[in-house]
């Protein structure tokens, strides 16, 4: 079996594992390395990014998670904006169309202020010519939301 297979496997297993390896990889010099398995094996799905969590504690308060992909992410699209590769700048715009279509059973998008703005950020590292008017009008849907609280 492939190393990155293994290490696929692992991460699938293990939270704790995953949120470590994307902290790592948010950080790697060749991130780019990992966009395509990680993609194929729907690490990038619009249903796995963390809505609001309501807390038990007082009516109306919530946490709002950070989603471990998206350092990754953000890291693959600052380096692809020097590199400038096609590939890379294509999956990224598939990845991200993914996320911001996303809508779960009830037709909603999920309100997670912290995956906006690095989905801002992405799209803001893109190539011109792969920003369309669908990605401007996502960052516009993005201010209009409930959670209107980007850092």
């Amino acid at each position: 079996m492939d190393k990155k297979q293994i290490i696929i496997d692992l991460i699938k297993q293990s939270k704790p594992m995953a949120d470590y390896f994307f902290m790592k990889a948010g950080k790697a010099e060749r991130p780019h390395e990992w966009l395509e398995i990680l993609y194929r094996n729907d690490f990038f799905s619009g249903k796995s990014n963390p809505g609001q969590e309501y807390t038990s504690d007082a009516k109306n308060s919530y946490t709002t998670p950070l989603w471990n992909v998206l350092l990754f992410l953000e890291n693959v699209a600052k380096k692809n904006s020097i590199s400038d590769d096609d590939s890379i700048s294509k999956l990224l715009v598939d990845i991200v169309n993914g996320i911001v279509s996303y809508r779960d059973n009830h037709g909603q998008r999920i309100e997670n202020y912290l995956t906006d703005t690095y989905i801002a950020n992405i799209i803001s590292h893109l190539p011109g010519q792969y920003i369309t008017s669908d990605l401007l009008y996502c960052v516009g849907t993005f201010l209009d939301g409930k959670t209107n609280s980007t850092p």
